[in-house]
C-alpha cells in the first residue's frame, strides 16, 4: 500500500510541489555563523545545535508524523482480527448484525493512515536531510578554516576533506535514524505490547521482557561496534589522504620514477581498509545471527501459547490472528531495529570521529572583545618580542623593531634566520610568547583576524592559485572588481600577454594549484591579485624568485607602483631586488646584526657587503644554510 502511494506521489509533481509549498520545505536554511570560541566536539550536541537553530519545526513535524504512522501500523493486526471475527460470526450466526463492513472500513483506515503519515514524514525528510548535510559541511568548513598553521601541518588536506564529507553524510543518516527509523520501532513495539496486554497480561509481560532483552543485546552490540566503525573510518580516510597526497604531487612522483613506490604505499592502505571492512561485516553478521535466534524463541513461544489458548476457548480466531500478526510485526520491526541501531552506531562513530578532529579548539582565535583593525598610516612596531616554535626551536628573543608608516624594509639573511617567521607573526599565523606587535598603535592580538588580513597584502615565493578562472584568482581579494579593473591589475603585473594567449582569456581555468601556468606566470598573477586588493601593508616573500631576468625587470616596475604609499616588508635572497628599499635589515639567528640602506651597508664592508660581493662574483643566490631543527620557511 505504501509503495503504491509513494509511486503516485512521485509521479504527480503538482501534489509534491503543493505540499512542499504549504510546508515551506523548499526554503533552504540560513547558515548561521558560529559563536566566537565555539568548538563543540560532542557529536549529538553538535547535531542538535544545527537542528535547534534552523530545522526544529520541521523535525517536530517529522517525529509527530512518524509516531502517528506507527500507531496506525500497530493497530492493523487489531483491525485484521476484528475482520476475521466478524466474518466468523457471520458464518456461525447469520441472523446477527453484519459487522464485516465496519471491520473492513476500520482496517482500511489503519492501512491508509499508516501509509499517509509515513509518507508525510518521508516527504519532509527528503527536503531536510540535504539541508542538514549542507549545514554540517558549512559549519565544519567554517571552523576548519580558522585552525592554526600547525594544525594543517599535522593533518593531510585529503584526510580533512574526507572527514568533513564523512561527518556530513553520517550526521544526516543519524538524524534520519533517530527521527524516523528507530522512533518507528520504539512506537510500534510499545503499541504492540499495550495491545497484546489487553488480551492477557502474560502476553504483555513476556513480550515486554523479550523486547528489553533484544534491545539490550542490540545496544551492547552497537556500542561495542563504535570502535570498530571508528577504525574503519580512519582506514577509509587514510586511503583518501594517500590518494590526494600522491595525486597532488604527481609531478614529483613521475620525475623521481616512484609510481611503483606510491602504488605499494596505497596497496598497504587499501589492504588495511579491506581488513577493517571484513572484520566489521563479520562482527555484525554474527550479531545478526544471535538476534535471529532470539526472534525464533519469541515466535515459537507466542504461536504455541496462542494455539493453546484458542483451543481452550480463551481466545477467538481473530484474537489468535492478532497475536500472531503482532508478534511477527514486532519481530520484523526489531530485526529492522537491530540493523538500524548498528547503522546508527556506525554513523555515530564516523560523525564523532570527524567532529573530534575538525572541531578542535583553534590554536589562534579572536578575543571576545576583539575590535576591527583600523589602519590609517601603516606603522608597525615589534616590542620586546620573543618566539619559540612548538618543537622548541627559539627564533626571537626580546626583539625590537620599528617600521615607520610608508617605509620600505628589506630583510636579508640565510634561510632559517627568521625572516619568514617575522612575517608569519605579523599576520598572526603564530603569536609571540612574549611582547607584542602593533600596527598604528593597535596590538594585533586584540583585533579580529579578518580585519588584520584585510590590511595586509602578501606575495609569497610559492603563490597558490585556486582551480578557478584567471579572473576569479586575480579578483580574489576584491570580488566586486570589474573586468576593466582586473585587466588593469594584470597589465601592471605584466600578465596581459600570457592571459590573451589562452583562448578563453580571463575565463581560463588555472587547474589544480594553477598548474596550467608556469611558476613565473603564477607569481605575476599573484602580484596582480595583491595590486587589486589594495592593502595598506605589503609583504613580499621572494616575490620575484620564479622570474627570469627579463620578466623580473618588468615586475620591478610593477612593484614600484604597488609599493607606492604603502608600508612594505620584503624578503629576498637575490639582493638586487632590494636595492631601492629605504632600509635593509640583516638578520642572523633571530637578531638584527646590521641595518641601513644598500649603499650604506656596502660602505661599512660588513655581513651585507660580503653577501653582495659573493652574489656579484658567483651570480648565484645566497646558499641555503638551514640551522639544525629550524622550521621550514624561516
Amino acid at each position: 500500500m505504501l509503495s503504491i502511494t509513494m509511486k503516485t506521489f512521485q509521479s504527480w509533481p503538482p501534489l509534491r510541489q503543493w505540499l512542499a509549498q504549504k510546508l515551506r520545505l523548499d526554503v533552504a536554511p540560513v547558515i548561521m555563523p558560529l559563536p566566537k570560541g565555539y568548538s563543540e566536539q560532542r557529536a549529538l550536541p553538535f547535531l542538535w545545535d544545527i537542528i535547534r537553530s534552523m530545522l526544529l519545526g520541521r523535525s517536530v513535524t517529522i517525529v509527530a508524523a512518524a509516531i502517528v504512522s506507527q500507531i496506525f501500523v500497530a493497530l492493523q493486526p487489531l483491525g485484521m482480527g476484528m475482520l476475521i471475527d466478524s466474518l466468523n460470526q457471520t458464518l456461525i450466526a447469520p441472523n446477527q448484525p453484519d459487522k464485516v463492513a465496519l471491520a473492513l472500513a476500520t482496517l482500511a483506515i489503519f492501512w491508509i493512515g499508516g501509509a499517509v503519515f509515513l509518507l508525510l514524514a518521508e516527504l519532509i525528510t527528503v527536503y531536510v536531510r540535504p539541508q542538514l548535510k549542507a549545514s554540517i559541511k558549512a559549519r565544519l568548513f567554517q571552523h576548519l578554516m580558522g585552525q592554526s598553521p600547525h594544525y594543517f601541518q599535522e593533518n593531510m588536506p585529503g584526510r580533512l576533506a574526507q572527514k568533513v564529507t564523512q561527518a556530513a553524510n553520517s550526521g544526516a543518516n543519524v538524524y534520519y535514524l533517530l527521527t524516523i527509523q528507530l522512533l518507528q520501532t520504539f512506537v510500534l513495539t510499545l503499541s504492540a505490547c499495550i495491545l497484546i496486554s489487553t488480551l492477557s497480561t502474560d502476553y504483555g509481560l513476556i513480550l515486554g521482557l523479550w523486547t528489553l532483552i533484544f534491545i539490550a543485546t542490540t545496544l551492547a552490540i552497537g556500542l561495542f561496534g563504535i570502535n570498530w566503525s571508528k577504525g574503519l573510518q580512519n582506514a577509509i580516510s587514510k586511503v583518501s589522504g594517500q590518494l590526494v597526497d600522491s595525486v597532488n604531487n604527481w609531478d614529483i612522483v613521475r620525475s623521481f620514477a616512484r609510481v611503483d613506490h606510491e602504488q605499494r604505499n596505497l596497496a598497504t592502505a587499501l589492504n588495511d581498509e579491506a581488513s577493517w571492512i571484513r572484520r566489521v561485516r563479520l562482527f555484525f553478521i554474527s550479531a545478526s545471527m544471535l538476534q535471529f535466534g532470539l526472534g525464533i524463541v519469541l515466535m515459537g513461544w507466542l504461536v504455541l501459547k496462542a494455539i493453546a489458548d484458542t483451543r481452550s476457548g480463551n481466545m477467538t480466531v481473530g484474537e489468535f490472528t492478532m497475536v500472531c500478526a503482532l508478534g511477527m510485526q514486532m519481530f520484523a520491526a526489531l530485526r529492522t531495529f537491530s540493523n538500524n541501531i548498528i547503522n546508527f552506531f556506525s554513523d555515530y562513530g564516523a560523525l564523532k570521529d570527524g567532529i573530534e578532529l575538525i572541531m578542535q579548539p583553534h590554536g589562534l582565535s579572536d578575543d571576545a572583545s576583539a575590535d576591527q583593525l583600523i589602519v590609517k598610516k601603516g606603522g608597525i612596531e615589534f616590542q620586546n618580542m620573543s618566539f619559540v616554535y612548538p618543537n622548541g626551536t627559539r627564533v626571537f628573543d626580546d626583539l625590537n623593531l620599528v617600521i615607520q608608516p610608508g617605509e620600505k624594509i628589506g630583510l636579508v639573511g640565510v634561510s632559517g634566520s627568521g625572516k619568514t617567521t617575522l612575517t608569519r607573526l605579523l599576520t598572526r599565523q603564530y603569536e609571540p610568547d612574549k611582547g607584542c606587535i602593533q600596527i598604528d598603535g593597535q596590538d594585533i592580538t586584540h583585533v579580529t583576524l579578518n580585519s588584520l588580513n584585510q590590511a595586509i597584502g602578501m606575495v609569497s615565493q610559492t603563490p597558490n592559485m585556486f582551480h578557478r578562472s584567471v579572473g576569479a584568482n586575480i579578483a580574489y581579494g576584491a570580488s566586486e572588481a570589474s573586468d576593466h579593473q582586473i585587466w588593469q591589475a594584470a597589465a601592471s603585473a605584466s600578465c596581459v600577454d600570457f592571459i590573451k594567449q589562452r583562448d578563453e582569456g580571463l575565463a581560463t581555468l588555472m587547474g589544480e594549484k594553477g598548474l596550467k601556468f608556469s611558476g613565473g606566470e603564477r607569481q605575476r598573477l599573484a602580484i596582480a591579485r595583491v595590486l587589486l586588493k589594495d592593502a595598506p601593508i605589503l609583504l613580499l616573500d621572494e616575490a620575484t624568485s620564479s622570474l627570469d631576468s627579463h620578466a623580473e625587470a618588468a615586475i620591478q616596475e610593477a612593484l614600484k607602483t604597488l609599493m607606492a604609499g604603502r608600508t612594505v616588508i620584503a624578503i629576498a635572497h637575490r639582493l638586487s631586488t632590494l636595492i631601492d628599499m629605504d632600509r635593509l635589515l640583516v638578520i642572523e639567528a633571530g637578531r638584527f646584526v646590521e641595518e641601513g640602506s644598500h649603499h650604506e651597508l656596502l660602505r661599512r664592508g660588513g655581513a651585507y657587503a660580503a653577501l653582495w660581493e659573493r652574489q656579484q662574483t658567483s651570480s648565484l643566490v645566497l646558499p641555503v644554510q638551514v640551522p639544525k631543527n629550524s622550521m621550514p620557511g624561516g
